[in-house]
């Protein structure tokens, strides 16, 4: 018998069966939209986060912090006097431990590539006055790379940088500084309070030289800070530190002359290995990136569990079928019909349960994706030019391939029935009522 006939036969017999047919087919349905929803944002989530760190964040710098090993918690440690002096001391030690001196940031700026190394500097600020003397508690942060900001008015220098004794305001407090939009608070003076290590207040006066456009409302995100240039903030630290601050990190730019990974290699070598760590703007984004696979794994699971209560689904539903079905396969194997073609009409039906059952899914998750502009509101996602704020993509090739998995469990699940139907004997069969 042709392959053709007997796929067509398989056809019919399904649509003899229409209501038993259609419940199987969409428990497994079930499990496939799951599965083909967890492939859909897992390209979604990681084209999202890369293209929103392809757009903020700047792929040729590097992050710098002390190696710092873990003590073993059940090594023997010898205890000289208390035992709240003991963790006082070991907590100082480790504070010490993770410093980055001078020393530290000369030996990084000499390395082949590096343009500069400039320490993150630790600035907190108590709150901003404005002209009619309010006053609103406020982030502060010092800008040490050279990445693009988008602003929604004013402009940095040619190198993306803060001007000195100047500011970057957020979106948010224009009409606060009292403007109407961004362009009208550029030029005004706005006066930061800081407290230093006695608790005494001290003031700085900045101007207004751009407005941040407030966009980067998720992940990576400035958090409404007020942006001010380098030495601005070295000034500000230095103050509140009794002329001592202390840097946990350095950000190093380079000139483009190596590879980012090359640079790294080189840091990670000086002072004779482990004693720096160094992370690149794509190992942080690989972790977030990670994380997104771990979830949509996670749910892709859930799925496949789903499908494996469906298995036994088409074995319950291909066993009454061959019981139903007895006269009608004795009668088949009595007119010439091999056990070969009585099994493959079986596998075939149940491969096409499959189909149906995978087409179904992938139908519902691809109108699931249409749902993206709800969740972009939903998780406010920025709206930055270039950045694809769409969390669910459909991958159909990822999902042709869940269809054709799908239909061969389904034609592995029809095995041990297709395999009864063909081991019938066609008198005893033609007996049966």
């Amino acid at each position: 018998m042709r392959r053709i006939d007997i796929v067509r036969r398989a056809g019919k017999n399904l649509r003899f069966a229409k209501k038993r047919t259609i419940l199987t087919s969409l428990a497994i349905a079930v499990g496939a939209t799951t599965v083909a929803v967890a492939i859909a944002a897992a390209k979604g989530g990681n084209a999202y986060v890369e293209s929103l760190a392809n757009k903020i964040g700047d792929q040729r710098a590097l992050t710098v912090i002390r190696a710092v090993k873990a003590r073993d918690p059940y090594a023997p440690n010898k205890i000289s006097t208390t035992r709240e002096d003991f963790e006082k001391t070991q907590a100082e030690e480790s504070i010490k431990s993770r410093i980055i001196s001078k020393e530290d940031l000369n030996k990084i700026s000499k390395v082949k590539g590096v343009r500069k190394a400039s320490p993150a500097i630790p600035v907190s600020a108590e709150t901003v006055r404005i002209e009619n003397g309010e006053k609103y508690a406020v982030g502060v942060a010092t800008k040490n790379d050279e990445q693009e900001m988008e602003l929604s008015a004013g402009k940095l220098d040619k190198n993306n940088r803060i001007d000195a004794g100047k500011i970057v305001a957020p979106k948010a407090y224009v009409e606060v500084l009292g403007g109407k939009k961004p362009e009208d608070i550029i030029g005004k003076k706005v006066i930061l309070e800081f407290k230093d290590s006695k608790g005494q207040i001290f003031e700085k006066t900045f101007e207004i030289q751009a407005v941040d456009a407030g966009k980067t409302e998720t992940t990576f995100n400035y958090q409404g800070n007020f942006w001010i240039e380098n030495s601005d903030g070295l000034a500000i630290a230095t103050k509140q530190n009794e002329g001592d601050p202390q840097f946990y990190s350095l950000s190093v730019t380079t000139d483009g002359s190596r590879t980012v990974d090359e640079i790294k290699k080189d840091i990670l070598a000086l002072n004779g290995g482990s004693y720096y760590d160094v992370s690149t703007f794509a190992d942080e984004k690989a972790i977030v990136q990670a994380g997104i696979n771990a979830i949509s794994a996670g749910l892709a699971g859930f799925g496949f569990l789903t499908l494996l209560a469906a298995v036994f689904g088409i074995i319950n539903t291909q066993y009454i079928s061959v019981l139903e079905r007895t006269s009608q396969i004795g009668l088949m194997k009595s007119l010439g019909m091999r056990k070969s073609d009585v099994s493959k009409l079986f596998r075939y039906e149940a491969a096409l349960i499959g189909l149906i059952g995978g087409i179904i899914g992938i139908v519902v998750a691809y109108g699931i994706t249409f749902l993206n502009p709800v969740i972009k509101n939903a998780l406010k996602l920025q709206n930055t030019t270039g950045v694809d704020t769409n969390l669910l993509q459909p991958n159909w090739l990822a999902w042709i391939l869940l269809v054709l998995v799908l239909m061969i469990i389904s034609i592995l699940s029809g095995y041990l029935p297709a395999r009864k139907a063909a081991k019938m004997n066609p008198i005893e069969a033609l007996r049966t009522e």
